[in-house]
């Protein structure tokens, strides 16, 4: 799996430290966001998703190479990613649109915008889950 840059390798020297947290929190919730959904795959769904633990968490990470989420706001972050996959994610598309009447790339706009994204640096990121298993 491809893991995004630390802030480290994007930021200027002298970024605010709050910045490159937020950076690397989201970051690390998404690679570890989607080791978990390649292991449930279509099997997930809100109940399991809130079941996840923490050591569930931390062998994703492993998966993922990243460190383990270490803050709840990084497992929560995991878990927002994961309900909007679960909700958006391609089998639960029709005609484009999701099962609930969402646009996926509008809800994964609102899981980025809650965590922090920094839309004003002029990088995009396209953050697609992986195919289900088959």
């Amino acid at each position: 799996m491809t893991v995004l840059p630390t802030a480290r390798h994007v930021y200027p020297v002298g970024t605010p430290g709050a910045t490159c947290i937020r950076h690397n929190r989201l970051r690390k919730a998404t690679a570890v966001a989607f080791a978990l959904y390649a292991e449930f795959g279509d099997d997930l769904n809100p109940r399991l998703i809130d079941r996840i633990t923490d050591t569930d968490m931390a062998a994703a990470a492993q998966r993922a190479g990243v460190n383990a989420p270490a803050s709840d706001d990084t497992r929560t972050m995991v878990k927002d990613l994961l309900h909007t996959y679960a909700t958006t994610g391609p089998s639960r598309q029709g005609g484009g649109r999701a099962a609930r009447g969402r646009n996926p790339y509008a809800a994964l706009a609102e899981v980025l915008d809650a965590a922090g994204a920094d839309r004003d640096r002029g990088v995009t990121v396209l953050v697609l889950p992986p195919a289900p298993r088959s």
